[in-house]
């Protein structure tokens, strides 16, 4: 009977325990996710691939790349009406068709970038437009935050998951 009251107790302590624990993550992901902001995404686009590979300035925008100041990994152009909160974006001021035109053609003629470079229309959770994305990499994080605040994740060059090999890191040839 000892035994039985024994392992009884133990059941229940462990029971208390493990709805304790999935509280607190029920209660953390409902948090975390209220508070962190909303997501948006990139949506393909084949005239946004011609806007970048025509050397099209857009007005109303700010241009950004990621990597090298001649040979980008990515270029964004983010519409005046959102602020880009980054440290990894270097903000390029006063695009120049003749500036796009080098960073496009760098990006296409790198001998060890024969991926496939396209262009995507940066899109909130409302499918409203932020903003123009070109870069090899299919896919990126863009969250939306207070006062039209954005966050847009720069390509994965490093790493176990990137799709360039080490051969390709001499970014200012």
């Amino acid at each position: 009977m000892v035994i039985f009251e024994t392992f009884t107790k133990q059941i229940y302590r462990n029971l208390f325990n493990f709805r304790s624990i999935l509280f607190v993550v029920v209660i953390t992901g409902i948090y975390g996710c209220a508070g962190g902001g909303s997501f948006g995404r990139l949506q393909w686009s084949n005239s946004t691939t011609y806007t970048f590979e025509s050397y099209e300035i857009v007005s109303n925008h700010q241009y950004y790349v990621s990597g090298g100041k001649y040979k980008p990994w990515a270029i964004i152009a983010v519409h005046n009406d959102y602020t880009l909160r980054s440290n990894y974006w270097k903000k390029a001021d006063n695009v120049t068709t003749e500036q796009l035109r080098m960073w496009v053609r760098n990006m296409k003629l790198d001998w060890c970038a024969t991926y496939l470079y396209n262009g995507a229309h940066v899109v909130g959770p409302n499918q409203e437009k932020i903003g123009l994305w070109y870069s090899f990499q299919p896919q990126t994080t863009v969250k939306l935050l207070a006062d039209n605040t954005v966050m847009i994740y720069t390509p994965n060059v490093t790493g176990p998951n990137s799709i360039l090999n080490s051969r390709c890191f001499d970014q200012d040839k």
